[in-house]
């Protein structure tokens, strides 16, 4: 008998067999806005990951399961196991604490996922460095644009970095402090100063967003994206993206520039409901954002106090390089600058609550992570 004899899709007990499979190996709850999760266990020793209930992974996993028992699932079968499973996590009342690519460690110190195959995390305590292949005790979730960090090396060597940023010696200082302020603030805990990068045509812009902010705190094949027209699309990127960056920006409106300032310090947005007239749906809105661009597109005073301008220098055309050549040596050199980065990180977490604002600003949490690293 093949396998497809053996398949069976009109058995009526099919569902409810994968419903009890999936109940004594999942682990269900729900995330701080109600949205279903599952935690696969009796994995192979590794760091958990949590997957959306109705995603592709939890789905294709009951698929497969339901396979090896000789049951064939329909998509309407898929459907009801889950709205099963939803209805249990939803009953259970579990809320599960689960974060995005950066975390708080329970023990003190913050957790990095680096998203690759391997579950790989990165703790940063007490000014140490500790790469964890397991039990970091801290659940992620991954979005379906994230992509891995490097794996640190070593060794590492911020120095290595300098040769690649186009500005001044005081926006190079400016620059790694407030990479190395996302890297240890998960969304939740501190408002984030938005960085704008300024500069000419040809100056590197898009490069540096692109090839050093992404790949250094929350590589993601979104890249740089031009500024959306509806906050909710805004609100949709900051739950599945560690850092916005947008690019090429020439103007902002008195609403958009508001908007930014619920983004920096963290709100939510209010919406109707679809098909109905009464109830209200919200989205979290808070995520370290870049805007890039040549012109002055920052112009309220609530919103410019909130910023941390770069300006880039220009590149004479004898200097510059192909961006191809240009990435080929940067991801050589990338291990050591992204460990040099975490180091530095961890020295800073570890100063961060002694250190002394003398100017305070209205980003004091930036301003003492400043002085920390004086």
């Amino acid at each position: 008998m093949t396998i497809a004899n053996k398949l069976d899709s009109s058995d009526p007990n099919r569902c409810g067999r994968s419903i009890k499979y999936a109940l004594e190996h999942l682990t269900l709850g729900l995330d701080s806005d109600e949205k279903p999760y599952a935690v696969i266990n009796g994995q192979p020793k590794s760091n958990p990951i949590a997957h959306p209930l109705e995603g592709k992974t939890i789905k294709t996993w009951i698929r497969k399961k339901a396979l090896n028992r000789g049951d064939l699932l329909k998509r309407d079968d898929i459907k009801e196991v889950i709205e099963t499973l939803f209805a249990h996590a939803s009953a259970n009342e579990i809320i599960m604490d689960i974060h995005l690519r950066v975390a708080p460690s329970k023990h003190g110190g913050v957790v990095v996922d680096l998203c690759d195959k391997q579950n790989k995390r990165v703790l940063m305590n007490a000014g140490n460095v500790s790469i964890l292949d397991s039990d970091s005790n801290v659940l992620f979730k991954r979005s379906p644009t994230m992509s891995a960090l490097p794996i640190p090396a070593d060794k590492g060597n911020l120095k290595t970095l300098i040769p690649y940023l186009n500005m001044s010696a005081e926006h190079r200082y400016l620059f790694i402090g407030w990479l190395s302020y996302c890297l240890t603030h998960p969304k939740g805990t501190s408002p984030y100063p938005i960085l704008i990068i300024k500069g000419g045509a040809g100056s590197g812009k898009s490069s540096l967003c692109k090839m050093i902010l992404r790949q250094l705190i929350d590589n993601n094949s979104c890249g740089v994206q031009l500024f959306p027209s509806d906050v909710k699309d805004l609100a949709i990127s900051s739950q599945n993206q560690h850092v916005i960056i947008m690019d090429n920006m020439r103007v902002l409106t008195k609403q958009w520039s508001d908007i930014l300032c619920v983004a920096s310090t963290g709100g939510s947005i209010t919406f109707r409901k679809l098909y109905s007239d009464s109830e209200e749906s919200q989205l979290h809105l808070h995520a370290p954002m870049v805007l890039n661009g040549i012109h002055n597109f920052i112009v309220e005073p609530d919103l410019a106090s909130r910023c941390v301008t770069i300006q880039l220098l220009n590149i004479s055309p004898v200097k510059r390089r192909e961006e191809s050549i240009l990435a080929k040596k940067l991801a050589k050199d990338m291990p050591k600058i992204f460990r040099g980065l975490l180091d530095l990180s961890a020295k800073l977490l570890e100063k961060e609550a002694s250190a002394k604002v003398i100017h305070s600003e209205r980003m004091i949490e930036f301003s003492r992570w400043l002085a920390a690293m004086e």
